[in-house]
């Protein structure tokens, strides 16, 4: 498409083959738009303050670009490094797509509480064909929906609900305006299909370079929903029976290393997860016959929480860690008492499973 990339300094500046039609969400150049020829992906310190508009003016000043053709994106990503372009064709139509994704601000609906760390993720899509103002509008709801589709597969998270996106995320879609006309740009369209797909591949390939990779750790998926592996420690040590010569720090040791081989394990991780998302369709009262409120309180009749708990004990020690499992699913000790249903049971079999192998371990070394 003869769309030129360049980096310069903290900027990534693209320059179109000519001037597009426009609708953009930029502080600077914001709106719809005739002649749109530059977009720059400007870097800002994670500490900016300053006015927006200015830095704008200032950064295009200083590019030496027309003002009047241009958008700025403003993101504290390293841009150099983070930013992301692909092209793609399908039936005629030819789309760029690049972005820079910062993951560190994310929102749900309804909106949670917002992090003051400065994260944004900012989409320009480019069409070679001719696409009205109407059209214009449709394409940021393809853009918008697609950046929702790749942040829910990469299992982002806004206290505990899937993230849609960060609290100031920003599109530009542009058509170069070359014939025939594409009225419509919905999912359903050529337009509509390639645009989906690139802005949902480049989302993706965002979030892994900002650390987002769909097969992140068991233990980091755990952080992300406020489980952190410290306290899963504190928790198992709680109960523990350390032998005669053993100090809490080594204990701590043993029970850290253990974790962190049984959390490695793929059939550990799929337990948990299995758990994970039962508990989020029960919070959502996807589960047939079962209300949040009615989950929340721990029914008696609900007892798929403890089979699930038990057959990873099971898994990971037999007998020995199905006893364990009893002593702390009763007492609940640390993080186990502030855990819902499905995640205390979970995390309490995982704890009983770790310490009865250290228990087995210790008893075969000692013989």
């Amino acid at each position: 498409m003869n769309i030129k990339l360049e980096v310069v300094d903290r900027d990534l500046i693209v320059t179109l083959p000519a001037e597009a039609k426009a609708l953009s969400m930029t502080v600077h150049g914001g709106g719809f738009k005739r002649n749109l020829k530059y977009v720059v992906f400007h870097e800002v310190p994670h500490d900016f303050n300053n006015n927006p508009k200015e830095e704008c003016k200032s950064v295009l000043k200083k590019l030496n670009l027309d003002p009047n053709k241009s958008a700025v994106f403003l993101t504290a990503v390293r841009v150099s490094e983070m930013y992301v372009s692909i092209e793609g064709a399908y039936e005629g139509v030819k789309c760029s797509v690049t972005a820079t994704v910062g993951l560190n601000n994310p929102v749900s609906i309804p909106p949670n509480s917002i992090s003051s760390l400065p994260s944004t993720i900012n989409i320009l899509a480019i069409v070679d064909k001719d696409v009205p103002f109407s059209g214009l509008v449709e394409l940021v709801k393809v853009v918008a929906d697609a950046r929702a589709s790749a942040l829910h597969d990469v299992d982002l998270r806004c206290n505990l609900k899937y993230a849609i996106g960060t609290s100031t995320d920003a599109f530009i879609v542009a058509s170069l305006g070359y014939k025939p006309t594409q009225p419509y740009t919905g999912p359903a369209t050529p337009v509509g299909k390639l645009v989906s797909q690139l802005v949902y591949r480049a989302v993706m390939e965002g979030a892994e370079k900002a650390g987002f990779s769909p097969g992140r750790s068991m233990i980091r998926r755990l952080e992300e929903r406020g489980v952190e592996l410290k306290d899963i420690i504190e928790a198992a040590l709680d109960l523990f029976i350390p032998w005669s010569g053993l100090d809490v720090d080594e204990a701590r040791s043993i029970i850290e290393r253990e974790l962190i081989s049984c959390l490695n394990d793929i059939n550990v991780s799929s337990f948990i997860s299995a758990a994970l998302r039962l508990d989020e369709d029960a919070k959502l009262g996807l589960i047939p016959n079962l209300t949040p409120e009615q989950y929340l309180q721990d029914p008696v009749h609900l007892v798929v929480d403890e089979i699930l708990g038990l057959s990873l004990a099971i898994y990971l020690n037999g007998w020995n860690a199905v006893f364990e499992l009893y002593r702390y699913d009763t007492k609940k000790p640390g993080i186990l008492s502030k855990l819902t249903p499905f995640l205390d049971d979970i995390i309490a079999a995982l704890i009983a499973g770790v310490t009865s192998r250290i228990y087995s371990k210790f008893i075969k070394k000692a013989s």
